[in-house]
């Protein structure tokens, strides 16, 4: 009888314990995201909507410099799915995308 107290009052002191935990986890990777994000306009909706003449026919350019040529850089790895565009010319930092 008093195993099944101690599983039973660890199961309800987990669930507290779990849900704080995941809000810390939830909390640190918003932080982390903005943090990577940051001098980025958004993503490439947001940048062509703040910066309508860089849409060209041969593609997108940079708003500062009007460089075609962008770096896609992803934000920890060549793997990632948060992928960071910025000019290859003059460095400015353009817009995110998050691909899957």
């Amino acid at each position: 009888m008093d195993y099944l107290n101690l599983i039973f009052g660890g199961a309800l002191l987990a669930i507290p314990v779990i849900f704080i935990m995941n809000l810390l986890i939830n909390r640190m990777t918003n932080m982390a995201f903005k943090d990577i994000t940051k001098g980025f306009v958004g993503e490439l909706d947001e940048y062509l909507t703040q910066h309508q003449s860089c849409k060209t026919e041969k593609g997108i350019k940079c708003f500062k410099c009007g460089s075609l040529s962008l770096k896609n850089l992803g934000a920890h790895s060549r793997h990632d799915t948060l992928r960071l565009v910025s000019c290859n010319s003059c460095s400015t930092k353009l817009f995110y995308n998050i691909t899957e």
